[in-house]
């Protein structure tokens, strides 16, 4: 396989990844063991649209799983590493994404405990 071709699957797993995750169909643990080290692998893809199509996948992991799913995933690890001032404007760019999404889903009281202390 070509490496546009390989690119090509990976945006394709990456939109079937999203809409697996909309339709709210899957356990917690199907989540942790299946989901979240798929989108762990390929959210640092160095190809832009492949990025943005598993960033996507991953706002989506963040909109739809249970809190204690988001806490147990090392997200907020995840978020920070992206944001480091050593890394590229657009992992900057998702870590805020990231955090602004992880803010509307956890309470105030995990936002200052968790997220505030590392920034």
């Amino acid at each position: 396989m070509t490496n546009a071709g390989s690119i090509e699957l990976l945006n394709i797993c990456g939109q079937c990844v999203t809409k697996l995750l909309m339709t709210g169909k899957l356990t917690s643990q199907q989540i942790s063991t299946h989901i979240v080290p798929l989108l762990w692998n390929h959210i640092n893809s160095k190809d832009v649209p492949t990025h943005n199509t598993w960033l996507n996948a991953l706002v989506t992991f963040i909109l739809k799983s249970s809190k204690d799913v988001l806490l147990q995933s090392d997200i907020i690890k995840l978020a920070l590493d992206k944001g480091n001032l050593a890394q590229k404007t657009s992992s900057r760019i998702a870590c805020v994404e990231i955090i602004t999404n992880l803010s509307k889903r956890l309470d105030p009281t995990q936002v200052e405990a968790d997220i505030f202390p590392a920034i």
